[in-house]
């Protein structure tokens, strides 16, 4: 038979219960002989047969005794063996408060051996993160008879590292039912915690920024509003929106964009009080939230103070921005009572504060009213993108002293289902806030540049201007795509007439001024519009490759109440005369204006003196019938 572990416990134990027997024969049978043979003096061999079967019960009950100890030895030692060498770190601690057991692995995970950690008075107690104390305190050991629970807290090596435990403890009770102990088992669970970790701040941070995002914000601005009591004012959403930004993007692209964003944060961070909370929203926006305040006052400055931190140029590979920003600020909770409504309402606030040009903006009721006709008409908007309902009206400009049409300015028009006007300072800035400008300014070029090429096989030989927005031309592919676009329609390129305004210079002179010089090279002419309205126009006036500038019709309007608007336009029209510009006043109304124009010497003009923008087909038939010496009071 082979020697099995099962085989090899089958002899132990007949050797126990073999044993056990022999052992009391060797006492019980001498005494029967003694007993028989000298006290009875009657021995037979028959009377030891109740000795012998008294000795195999009695011998057979101590072998089941031996048994049951040697059977209980050996699972002791198996338990303490498992409950050594488990990586748990387990214990057993009597009703008087003394460890019974501490298994090794108590070292490995506290720093402390079975000894140290017994013999501390405090044991398990001392060990306790003071951070988790009172879940501590609350948890102790399950004397009700309900399901024990698992609770996880960290506690202090003895080298002062902090880790985390998952505990579980029962009370241990005696057949009877009286609590005799308590076993508690403890894993540790610090690589586990630490992946947690990385995973609520993947989920919770910006990973550009490594600020908290908008999901963190939600659930920050929960525990803030469940907390708040009363009706005093007691933090601020201060909702920030870069200027600029996509210009910026388009211009250079993203990886250029993250960096900007980036040093933008430092920037944020350093104004950022100990109370404030800094998060990105998403894109170029930002979230401040701000407890110290006490007046209006003060939250004005405070976001004042944000802005002035992005004033500054900012250069990254050698380009220079400038990045500023516009800020809306609603207060708790006099602007919202949820997460939800405050950053609504500080949102709101902001686009007030972009489209008046302000550093910041309180909420007020009538900004929730308009945003909700802007959000109305955002979608009708991108609607009438999609299905090009946009058309072009073209206004002529006429030279001031021989009266004859030298070009025409296309102006985007659009009315609604119901045939009424929507004006295109409301439309044009949505659009270029949403970014469908765009698309809508590819597809107004388009549209002009087919009507540059009818009238031109009509014989009617008229430049076109065409705006273009700060976005459009910033894009990386502006020059490209207008090229192209001007082949694909077939219309000679002398024609067309590409009108910008000063905004759309000041981000990367140095690249405006390269894209400029290639439209140029290309044939097309270039017009600086709104001239003397922004703040450095005398500056760089001279380094930009232009062919046209155009007074602004403000300028014009004000000539006759103000004699410094007439000084402002005369030298204007001497400043371009000398850099060998075209001047083109826009908004002549009267003929006092016109008069006086002619006076100062500008070139050409255009306002509804002369004619008010018109549809092609309405214009093509008037200029048709004139011929270029005719006096262009015809037209109106």
């Amino acid at each position: 038979m082979p020697n099995t572990p099962h085989n090899l416990r089958r002899k132990s134990t007949r050797w126990i219960y073999l044993g056990a027997i022999m052992a009391v024969l060797s006492i019980i049978l001498p005494i029967a002989i003694i007993h028989h043979v000298f006290i009875l003096d009657d021995f037979t061999p028959t009377v030891l047969a109740a000795p012998i079967a008294v000795s195999v019960i009695v011998g057979s009950l101590f072998g089941t005794i031996l048994w049951l100890r040697q059977q209980l030895k050996e699972q002791s030692r198996v338990f303490k063996i498992l409950a050594d060498s488990s990586r748990e770190f387990s214990y057993v601690k009597g009703v008087d408060e003394r460890y019974l057991y501490i298994s090794p692995s108590v070292e490995t995970i506290t720093g402390y051996t079975a000894e140290e950690f017994g013999n501390n008075p405090l044991g398990m107690d001392a060990i306790i993160h003071i951070g988790d104390k009172n879940l501590w305190d609350k948890y102790p050991p399950n004397t009700n008879g309900s399901t024990p629970k698992t609770i996880e807290l960290r506690i202090l090596t003895k080298n002062g590292d902090i880790r985390w435990l998952s505990h579980f403890s029962q009370v241990i009770n005696d057949e009877r039912g009286n609590i005799i102990g308590v076993q508690s088992s403890n894993i540790d669970i610090t690589e586990r915690k630490r992946h947690e970790s990385r995973i609520l701040h993947m989920a919770e941070y910006d990973p550009l920024t490594d600020l908290p995002n908008r999901r963190y914000l939600t659930r920050f601005l929960q525990e803030l509003t469940d907390t708040q009591q009363g009706e005093a004012p007691s933090f601020a959403v201060l909702f920030m929106d870069l200027n600029r930004f996509k210009y910026v993007n388009d211009a250079y692209g993203h990886s250029f964009g993250d960096r900007l964003l980036q040093t933008i944060t430092q920037h944020l961070k350093a104004f950022c009080t100990s109370s404030s909370l800094l998060c990105r929203f998403g894109g170029d926006e930002f979230v401040i939230i701000a407890k110290e305040f006490s007046t209006l006052k003060d939250l004005e400055q405070q976001a004042n103070g944000f802005v002035a931190q992005l004033e500054h140029p900012t250069t990254i590979d050698g380009h220079t921005v400038n990045i500023g920003a516009s800020i809306g600020i609603a207060i708790y909770p006099y602007d919202g009572a949820t997460p939800e409504e405050l950053i609504k309402n500080a949102d709101t606030a902001m686009f007030k504060a972009k489209k008046a040009g302000l550093n910041c903006q309180f909420f007020s009721t009538e900004m929730a009213e308009h945003a909700m006709t802007v959000l109305s008409l955002e979608s009708r908007l991108r609607q009438a993108v999609q299905n090009d309902e946009i058309e072009l009206h073209y206004q002529p400009q006429f030279s001031i002293t021989s009266g004859k049409v030298t070009g025409l300015e296309a102006l985007a028009r659009w009315s609604d289902p119901n045939g009424l006007s929507i004006s295109p300072l409301t439309f044009i800035a949505i659009a270029e806030e949403t970014g469908l400008i765009i698309p809508l300014g590819r597809n107004l070029l388009r549209k002009a540049l087919q009507q540059i090429r009818i009238w031109h096989e009509q014989g009617l030989e008229l430049r076109v201007a065409v705006n273009v927005s700060a976005r459009q031309f910033l894009d990386r592919d502006f020059v490209s795509n207008t090229i192209q676009l001007v082949e694909d329609s077939g219309a000679p390129i002398h024609l067309l007439e590409i009108e910008l305004t000063e905004t759309a210079l000041l981000e990367d002179r140095d690249s405006a001024i390269k894209k400029l010089q290639q439209l140029r090279d290309a044939g097309i002419s270039i017009a600086l519009d709104d001239f003397g309205t922004g703040h450095s126009s005398l500056s760089y006036l001279h380094q930009l490759p232009l062919d046209i500038l155009k007074i602004d019709q403000s300028f014009i309007f004000g000539m006759l109440q103000d004699p410094r608007h007439e000084v402002i336009c005369k030298a204007i029209t001497h400043l371009a005369h000398d850099l060998n510009l075209h001047v083109v006043a826009e908004g002549i109304e009267t003929e006092a204006h016109l008069q006086r124009l002619r006076e100062i010497g500008c070139d050409a003009g255009q306002g509804y003196l002369f004619s008010k923008p018109l549809p092609a087909d309405q214009l093509t038939s008037v200029l048709s019938k004139l011929i270029p010496t005719e006096i262009s009071t015809a037209i109106r």
